[in-house]
């Protein structure tokens, strides 16, 4: 027990120096790669397109059916799309955060003329409905959510 915490920190330290800096050059991706790319003299987010040529100094890409020529010396970063993911776990437990505050707004009411009596069996029935049902909501909007995963690439000058 006592070795394997002395070297658990070790094998984390070097599992996260191996993947620290080794990003993707931009010279070594394909045609049609999804690109995010900011620039240097625009704050923004950054142009999402997909990339058709790199020259010695000039970044071709196409964003929204448009060509793009963007020289190196403008660029700020750019990332590749690794994919996309859902957000299930996430919107789930934001349905259940709402569907729990919306629970608690359920009380027993209690009125001498009236024809159904709402009992605190009922009330408890109710706030599970809520809760359950946003759960369920938000388990589904995460399904139907997909965002982007990015990793940065390296642009020139590279570092050797």
């Amino acid at each position: 027990m006592n070795a394997i915490v002395r070297v658990l920190p070790l094998l984390l330290a070097a599992t996260w120096a191996a993947g620290a800096g080794a990003y993707d050059r931009l010279d070594q991706l394909g045609p049609g790669t999804r690109l995010r790319v900011s620039l240097l003299d625009v704050d923004a987010w950054g142009t999402v397109g997909s990339l058709v040529a790199v020259d010695k100094d000039t970044l071709f890409m196409e964003s929204q059916h448009k060509p793009l020529a963007l020289p190196f010396p403008r660029l700020g970063r750019v990332d590749q799309s690794l994919g996309k993911h859902r957000n299930v776990v996430k919107w789930g437990l934001i349905g259940l955060l709402i569907g729990g505050i919306a629970s608690t707004a359920v009380e027993r009411h209690e009125d001498p003329n009236a024809v159904l009596d709402l009992s605190e069996l009922s009330v408890v029935y109710t706030r599970l409905l809520l809760i359950a049902g946003g759960t369920t909501g938000g388990l589904v909007v995460g399904y139907l959510v997909k965002t982007d995963i990015w990793e940065r690439v390296e642009t020139p000058p590279y570092q050797e």
